[in-house]
């Protein structure tokens, strides 16, 4: 027995080429088809379907004539590698600045053993930082006596001169400086920097790029 969804799901796998009463029907017998073209007439005034000469159509399927399909022009092709050339430029550019960086860090930090008499500036110091917390793997918590250690390396400063100048960057959100939770299980904490407010200080995070 024929059901309107059944003839529905032939129509529809017919596609845009459509199908025909007859094999709808499973015959070419016009007494047989009534039943058929009865359920297809009632589709056709549900906006459905629709009859296009003999064949049957899903209402609004409309078989294409002159589609280029996903061909793309000449000018599409153009553009698109002219975006890709502008973002190679751009990724060139930004590798050359990660080398001059990297280039500025080893400038800083490549002798060791000579100490520079004088504080260093903020640019000096965010090296530094950079050197510690990529070597070290720190995670942007970079200890203050680990950083203390690698300032005196190379400044004649003492933990006290460290001190102010940290304090000074985190009051100008350049740097955030962490306390931690249990200082008395630390083994180092003499050489954090005692906060009354908020505790030790114990861990850096630089917060501003310029």
């Amino acid at each position: 027995m024929q059901t309107k969804e059944g003839i529905l799901k032939k129509i529809e796998d017919a596609g845009k080429e459509g199908i025909t009463l007859t094999k709808l029907s499973g015959t070419s017998k016009r007494n047989l088809q009534k039943e058929t073209k009865g359920l297809l007439e009632e589709l056709e005034q549900e906006g459905k379907i629709e009859k296009k000469g003999s064949r049957y159509l899903i209402k609004g399927a409309k078989k294409e004539k002159g589609v280029r399909g996903n061909f793309v022009t000449k000018e599409e092709i153009e553009k698109l590698l002219g975006h890709f050339a502008s973002q190679i430029v751009e990724l060139h550019e930004k590798i050359d600045r990660v080398y001059e960086y990297v280039d500025e860090v080893f400038l800083t930090l490549r002798k060791e053993g000579e100490k520079k008499n004088k504080a260093p500036s903020v640019e000096e110091i965010r090296l530094i930082y950079d050197n510690i917390n990529t070597t070290r793997n720190y995670g942007d918590s970079v200890p203050i006596p680990v950083f203390k250690e690698e300032i005196k390396k190379r400044y004649a400063v003492s933990n006290e001169e460290v001190d102010k100048i940290l304090l000074e960057l985190d009051r100008r959100e350049i740097i955030y400086l962490q306390t931690v939770n249990n200082p008395e299980e630390l083994k180092d904490k003499e050489k954090g920097i005692p906060s009354g407010e908020r505790g030790l200080l114990y861990y850096i995070t630089w917060i501003k790029r310029f």
